[in-house]
């Protein structure tokens, strides 16, 4: 049931002479990583994760360092969330894989992005419960470990890389006008959707948002920041954050 393709309708090339040469190059940078993206090998590789669906993404950089911040922060926990898990679920099987004894939960709010990664994780041999969701709102208890590899692109790098108003690569990736529009929203309810001893694991790209401005919005939504991880090559980074009261 899950051999038809994901298409997100992501960057294309838009025919606009008055577009910057920058803007031109990234999109056709965000074109040609896109292929190495989709390729089918690279999560195995990866995350030991076998799709099964085609899609137009599995991972992206920020993916790539919430696993280094998965396997430094999980600990002991007994169960982890991943929240917008994706076509592929590769965080939360990866997660189970790594860690058999946590109960592990994948949630997205794309019914197909959920069935997707259920059967993927049954043919993986994966044991994790896959929920439909808009972020925390579907979330009946506190977790130990909360992974969010966050929609950062504000509306106007979106245009630039040619990204379809609409399209599920749009609804999936735009942060909206300044591109903390969905981080505000999991934010507000993060801290109680915590443990005491929780962690929450935020991935962002340091090339479309600034840490600070992220950071700077922990204190009111009652979060303290851990530690922050950084890949300087690819400026993806993850803010370890927990309860502020913890």
């Amino acid at each position: 049931p899950c051999q038809q393709r994901i298409t997100t309708q992501g960057p294309q090339p838009m025919n606009n002479t008055r577009r910057s040469g920058k803007s031109w190059m990234l999109s056709w940078y965000v074109k040609g990583i896109g292929i190495v993206r989709r390729n089918r090998l690279l999560p195995y590789v990866f995350f030991g994760v076998r799709p099964v669906a085609d899609a137009d993404a599995y991972w992206d950089w920020t993916t790539i360092i919430l696993k280094r911040a998965l396997r430094r922060h999980m600990g002991s926990a007994i169960d982890l969330l991943d929240v917008g898990t994706g076509a592929a679920g590769v965080l939360a099987i990866y997660g189970k894989k790594r860690f058999p004894n946590a109960e592990v939960y994948g949630l997205d709010q794309f019914r197909t992005l959920v069935l997707s990664a259920r059967e993927t994780a049954r043919r993986n041999s994966a044991r994790v419960h896959f929920l439909t969701g808009d972020l925390l709102g579907a979330i009946k208890h506190p977790f130990d470990c909360i992974v969010f590899n966050a929609p950062y692109i504000d509306d106007a790098k979106s245009l630039a890389l040619g990204i379809r108003p609409g399209s599920l690569m749009h609804r999936t990736s735009s942060g909206g006008e300044d591109g903390l529009r969905t981080i505000e929203r999991f934010l507000r309810t993060a801290a109680e959707a915590l443990s005491e001893n929780g962690r929450v694991l935020l991935g962002i790209n340091g090339f479309y948002l600034a840490p600070a401005k992220v950071e700077g919005l922990l204190r009111a939504h009652g979060l303290g920041l851990v530690e922050r991880l950084d890949n300087m090559v690819t400026r993806s980074y993850v803010l370890v954050l927990r309860r502020k009261d913890a």
